[in-house]
């Protein structure tokens, strides 16, 4: 039997640092691996506070300008996006309008209004599922004219779809034919923030509105029962003023017969009398037809119904 040849002290040296190149290497590729998944986790960090700061924008700012402006911010720069645009649905005029807009200059926005029809593929597309993500190019035939000014190349059309109803969409350029997974993803979490927010602004004009509405029936209310309480005060001066009133007249009028004769001289007194009891009847009379209080103010600070 025929013994292996023993290795020389040389080539175990050389074997042992075979090994070590090999091991050093795999680590090398190994250290190479991490620090990619490493760069990877940092950027969906960073991606993920992006998208905390949208959510917290969208709780702390009280405009929806304000917060679709800072969402159309944050895609442009997380995108790397030159140009990017956002169109609400008119489902009363059937078109999508362009309502806010980053990178675009304004004279490309002009007759921005989208057709909402079936037999345009795009919008026949999102019709039949609200929730789907476009990747069009900027020459395809059916796009509006300012669309294929605005993305001469190509573009991602992300539709906006609140409580299952589509209203509006975020359109944004891109530079590539198919877009990252990163890239989609970001922008259908940004989009839906951009829903959410148009939503809650919708419900915030409804309850501004509702509250406006309340103040009105309040005031309403308030001078209904100003109003009934003027009418209380006319029922109390029509007995209370009028009577003695017309006592005084009747009797001014008996004196005006004693004293043509014997003191002429004291009916320019009588017809003050008159003309003062006449005033006073004047007053009642708009105080039973009065239907809305006005008032003036005749020392500062001091406010009085206008009778007159």
């Amino acid at each position: 039997m025929l013994k292996s040849p023993e290795k020389s002290p040389v080539d175990e040296r050389l074997e042992d640092t075979g090994l070590l190149g090999e091991r050093l290497r795999q680590s090398e590729d190994r250290v190479g691996e991490l620090r990619c998944y490493s760069a990877r986790l940092e950027r969906e960090i960073e991606d993920l506070l992006a998208v905390g700061e949208v959510a917290h924008s969208i709780a702390a700012t009280a405009s929806i300008e304000g917060s679709l402006t800072e969402i159309l911010g944050r895609i442009q720069r997380l995108l790397d996006a030159e140009r990017i645009m956002l169109g609400l649905v008119n489902d009363a005029g059937g078109f999508e309008e362009v309502k806010a807009a980053l990178g675009i200059p304004a004279a490309d926005l002009r007759g921005s209004r989208w057709p909402i029809d079936e037999s345009d593929p795009s919008w026949a597309t999102l019709l039949a599922d609200p929730h789907s993500l476009l990747a069009l190019r900027g020459d395809e035939p059916h796009l509006p004219d300012y669309v294929r000014t605005v993305f001469p190349r190509g573009f991602l059309k992300s539709p906006m779809v609140a409580k299952g109803r589509l209203i509006g969409t975020i359109m944004v350029s891109v530079e590539e034919a198919e877009p990252s997974r990163r890239d989609v993803r970001l922008l259908r979490i940004l989009v839906g923030h951009a829903a959410l927010a148009i939503e809650n602004g919708r419900l915030n004009y409804d309850v501004i509105k509702s509250e406006e509405h309340l103040n009105r029936i309040h005031e309403q209310l308030a001078e209904a029962r100003s109003m009934a309480a003027i009418g209380q005060l006319a029922v109390s001066i029509n007995h209370e003023i009028n009577n003695p009133l017309c006592t005084i007249n009747m009797s001014a009028q008996l004196l005006r017969i004693d004293l043509e004769d014997r003191a002429p001289e004291l009916i320019g007194r009588l017809d003050s009398i008159e003309e003062a009891v006449q005033r006073i009847l004047a007053v009642t009379r708009k105080v039973s037809a009065m239907s809305r209080l006005r008032s003036t103010e005749y020392l500062p600070n001091q406010m009085m119904i206008d009778l007159k």
